[in-house]
């Protein structure tokens, strides 16, 4: 009898582990799974989202304890984070994983979800030139859309659809495609979207001389879009239209007209490609106006802007490309076998943090004292540092860059001034490109001539003016030869304080 009371006493208390196991397993997943429904949020708001760490906690969680709509939801919303931060091969194996979690055989499939992670795989896939991927993701977004008798998605997708076959060069499959999307968004009564379409055809109709048509729709672009304010100004990000608008008044003779609007693109300040467009509406119109002065200038402006945003894209396509095929399988299966790994982790984690502590607490008095050595070192090296850069910044060689930069326009330094540069720096700092460069990493002769101008005090915008390319590329370069130097990411101004400490 004893024995029976002991036994039900057993299994009683193990029932009640059981439960309360459950209840824990039950509330992480309520919220996680609410985590994850506020990730959904800020994306559905258009917010930047940044959390990796956030997202790839909830995809491996909903890995080992979600639903396949679950797993598919995640591994989107890491996608996106990932996209974000401008993480692209990560971002397509993210999209790729969510549409391996989807399960399309089921009955309460996402399909809406689905039809979401193929659009945004698509336009990736256009981002890297690649029309063929676009369209076929972008179809499976469309078909799930249907499935999930999600229209706006549908109309979105089809509309979207046009700008692969416009990569494809294949302009009338892409008209006839806008004009259907066009033709449905009216018949479902949104006219504000169907009016949205209006300018892209227009151009389409332009492009194939029919004014008349193009006019009629870039009126209705204007009128019922909703994107013009009380002023007629166009909404941000949308201001190509005032180049569309500038050659339809240049084809149809309205010189007037099509000047302003040219102009009024020429003063959108945040992008290169489009003050190109503008320019080159400009030289357009002063070659029928017969303006010889006017053309030369345009042309000059259009030719140096022009190189200017061919390097910058042609610099980005390049590096894009090489991280999106750089980012290997065996990566991703390191990966996976690191989260196999966690929860033997997890029952070593006392034991390191321990060791973790005392190993600090040693090396936090090594340090300490190694950092007053050092610091008085660097008070040694800075003020030698100080004497040398003044010498530099007032040398003739200096003097003649800054003679340059002042020159309106400002003149580009020729192949002697830079060698004359060069021989002064290794003259007066021996060895001074050696500690810019590690076996592994050579400086190029770009990223050289930058660290050069560095030494000498040159801003970056100067620096960008002078070897005629863009700020943000002079700040990539920086960063790029400090993370060589030291094996870390920083910030740019990392690199200069360095430069200018050398001796």
């Amino acid at each position: 009898m004893q024995h029976h009371n002991v036994l039900k006493l057993t299994f009683g208390l193990a029932l009640v582990v059981l439960l309360l196991l459950a209840a824990c397993s039950g509330g992480r997943h309520g919220a996680m799974l609410a985590q994850l429904e506020e990730l959904e949020r800020q994306n559905r708001a258009d917010s930047v989202m940044r959390n990796d760490s956030l997202a790839r906690e909830l995809a491996d969680y909903f890995d080992r304890h979600g639903s396949p709509n679950e797993r598919m939801r995640a591994h989107y919303i890491l996608g996106r984070t990932y996209y974000d931060r401008g993480e692209l091969p990560q971002a397509l194996n993210a999209y790729n994983d969510a549409i391996d979690c989807a399960d399309t055989t089921a009955q309460d499939c996402d399909y809406r979800t689905l039809s979401r992670v193929h659009t945004q795989t698509a336009n990736l896939y256009y981002s890297q030139l690649l029309p063929d991927n676009m369209i076929r993701h972008e179809r499976l977004a469309m078909k799930y859309a249907q499935i999930a008798k999600d229209t706006m998605q549908y109309l979105y997708c089809y509309g979207v659809l046009a700008e692969g076959y416009d990569m494809k060069l294949m302009p009338d499959t892409a008209l006839t495609m806008l004009s259907e999307t066009y033709q449905m968004y009216k018949k479902a009564g949104l006219t504000e979207m169907a009016a949205g379409l209006c300018c892209c055809i227009a151009e389409k109709y332009r492009q194939k001389k029919d004014f008349r048509k193009a006019e009629e729709l870039m009126l209705e672009y204007e009128n019922f879009s909703g994107l013009f304010n009380e002023k007629g100004d166009i909404m941000f990000g949308k201001e190509i239209y005032y180049s569309c608008k500038g050659h339809l008044c240049l084809d149809t003779s309205d010189t007037d007209r099509a000047e302003y609007y040219f102009r009024k693109l020429l003063g959108v300040s945040y992008d290169y490609s489009l003050k190109c467009a503008a320019l080159v509406g400009l030289r357009q119109l002063y070659t029928v106006n017969y303006d010889k002065d006017s053309l030369i200038r345009y042309t000059y402006l259009c030719d140096s802007l022009s190189n200017v945003v061919h390097i910058e894209a042609e610099m980005q396509k390049t590096l894009q490309t090489q991280a999106m095929y750089d980012y290997t399988r065996s990566e991703f299966v390191a990966s996976q076998k690191e989260r196999e790994a966690e929860q033997f982790k997890r029952t070593l984690i006392v034991v390191c943090a321990i060791i973790v502590i005392i190993t600090l607490i040693f090396m936090l008095f090594y340090v300490r004292n190694q950092n007053e050595k050092q610091s008085l070192k660097d008070r040694i090296r800075l003020l030698q540092g100080y004497a040398v850069n003044k010498q530099l910044y007032d040398s003739p060689i200096a003097q003649h860059f800054r003679q340059l930069l002042r020159a309106n326009p400002y003149v580009v330094p020729d192949l002697n001034d830079w060698k004359e540069l060069k021989s002064f720096i290794e003259r007066e700092i021996p060895g001074f490109r050696e500690k810019l460069q590690t076996d592994a990493h050579q400086l190029t002769d770009m990223e050289y001539d930058v660290c050069l101008l560095i030494k000498m005090q040159v801003s970056s915008s100067d620096i960008a003016r002078l070897k005629q390319c863009t700020p943000s590329y002079v700040t990539q370069i920086r960063k790029r030869v400090f993370k060589s130097l030291f094996l870390k990411s920083g910030r740019a101004d990392e690199l200069d304080e360095y430069i200018m400490s050398l001796s």
